[in-house]
């Protein structure tokens, strides 16, 4: 499986087949009314960041012989999705700027 082209005209949703929910994007129209907005790395890092979140927690990956169904269990899984994010960002260096957004955003 190839993963999909990440610097032009991309999508992170296109990355992970996720959309940002419904409170984030109620977050980011609260900051455009004021007078605080966005740039589309922000928006974007905020995409793939819950996009991460929401890959890691697919009931697939827990259970017997898998990770644990714990705090710890999902926590290893988020770092290794958000590792393996970062590894593909860091190919390109027009998506820098996209892996430094996401890494504030993380941390």
């Amino acid at each position: 499986v190839t993963a999909p082209a990440l610097s032009g005209k991309r999508r992170p949703q296109a990355l992970l087949g996720e959309t940002p929910p419904q409170t984030d994007r109620r977050m980011l129209n609260l900051k455009r009314f004021l007078g605080l907005t966005p740039s589309q790395t922000q928006e974007d890092a905020l995409s793939l960041l819950d996009g991460v979140v929401r890959l890691s927690r697919r009931p697939g990956f827990f259970g017997a012989d898998r990770l644990p169904d714990s705090f710890e269990g999902r926590l290893e899984l988020v770092m290794a999705h958000a590792a393996v994010l970062l590894l593909r960002l860091r190919r390109d260096k027009a998506d820098e700027a996209l892996a430094q957004e996401f890494v504030d955003r993380f941390f």
